[in-house]
């Protein structure tokens, strides 16, 4: 009992973070319908995409889906029965939802890298239901959907600007003009919505790349790329024999790649290359 007496309502820091007062408070101000409190509700206090679904999703917590605490806590805690209120039944909602949802080194991503902005595992108490855990829109009640997850990027959440170059194709934005900035206005581009019997889209799947620009994350990106993907470094030759590139570029992108892996291997990072 000793090894537990520092344990207090602080410390150890929770795994999942309690929402309800802030659901509430929201709810409170959209109900107020007046400009104030639609400029306070529309604050980063409430209006972040901050909910961690169990499937890997993120949500804002207006918009979110409901799952019973128990399955959740019993689908991490497989070895152990719970003695759960909900039918077990209903185990096969929940049991193809990501096994890293929740983290023991609480390793949860932050939006825009902001600290302050953290993705992670919340629930709220409902008047009705209980303790519940917060699913995005898709997953509300549970999903019965095998899943194949993608697993996470092992540096970063934000994305190149230019896209990634050492791809076998390219997503490219349907750009129409671009468009100055001015008082009220903060949108550098217009985009082209095209829609069909084949749905809607804003960009077109293209083989021309993008070789004059070269950014930090970029660098990264490509440097993961290039270290753990044989089809990567395979691309990588073939634009040297067909000339997209020059034989001394790609030397220079494999060189960055190894100084990027020795990099975080010296920092001892838990996602690190090859981790």
């Amino acid at each position: 009992l000793s090894a537990y007496g520092n344990i207090s309502i602080d410390y150890p820091e929770p795994f999942v973070v309690d929402r309800t007062r802030n659901l509430s408070l929201m709810r409170n101000l959209l109900e107020e319908n007046t400009l104030g409190s639609l400029m306070e509700a529309c604050s980063e206090k409430f209006l972040l995409p901050n909910v961690l679904c169990p499937w890997g999703c993120s949500e804002y917590i207006h918009c979110c889906g409901l799952l019973p605490f128990d399955l959740v806590l019993q689908r991490f805690f497989r070895k152990e029965s719970l003695g759960i209120v909900t039918s077990e039944k209903d185990m096969k909602l929940v049991e193809y939802c990501r096994d890293d949802y929740i983290r023991e080194d609480r390793s949860y991503d932050n939006l825009l890298e902001n600290e302050a902005w953290t993705v992670r595992p919340t629930v709220v108490i409902d008047c009705e239901k209980g303790a519940v855990v917060m699913t995005c829109s898709n997953h509300d009640k549970g999903c019965k959907k095998m899943y194949l997850h993608t697993p996470r990027h092992p540096r970063t959440m934000l994305l190149p600007l230019n896209g990634e170059r050492l791809t076998h194709v390219v997503l490219k934005p349907r750009t129409i003009k671009s468009m100055k900035i001015s008082k009220y206005n903060h949108t550098y581009q217009m985009q082209e919505q095209r829609g069909d019997f084949r749905g809607v889209d804003t960009a077109d799947v293209t083989c021309l790349r993008d070789f004059g620009t070269a950014t930090t994350l970029l660098d990264e990106s490509e440097a993961l790329s290039i270290t753990h993907r044989s089809d990567i470094k395979a691309l990588l030759s073939q634009f040297v024999i067909d000339g997209e590139v020059p034989s001394f570029w790609a030397k220079d992108r494999c060189e960055v790649a190894k100084r990027h892996a020795l990099l975080l291997q010296k920092k001892g990072s838990k996602h690190a290359f090859g981790a």
